[in-house]
């Protein structure tokens, strides 16, 4: 049996999440559209498809956030990290 070291097991776990995820989201499709009928299905689809839009197009605030955080808290500089904070979420939305 092949052993996977750490970092290849975790691109074989995210490569079968992301097929299992696309794999249940054509298996809701029908079941949506025939729960919600065309026009909500549409909207919903719309509306959805902007929130994950915004999770993607973060341009990389949140790391970067992350990063000044953590650094700041391990210098003991707790007001900073909270201005990172609250920066942060004002660029995103």
């Amino acid at each position: 049996m092949i052993q996977l070291n750490t970092h290849n097991r975790q691109i074989l776990e995210s490569v079968i999440y992301k097929a299992g995820s696309i794999i249940a989201f054509f298996m809701l499709t029908p079941v949506m559209l025939r729960f919600l009928g065309e026009e909500r299905y549409g909207i919903w689809l719309t509306l959805f498809s902007v929130v994950s839009w915004s999770q993607i197009f973060d341009l990389g605030i949140a790391n970067g956030v992350r990063n000044k955080v953590s650094n700041s808290i391990g210098k003991k500089k707790y007001l900073e990290a909270k201005e990172y904070i609250a920066t942060g979420f004002i660029c995103l939305f």
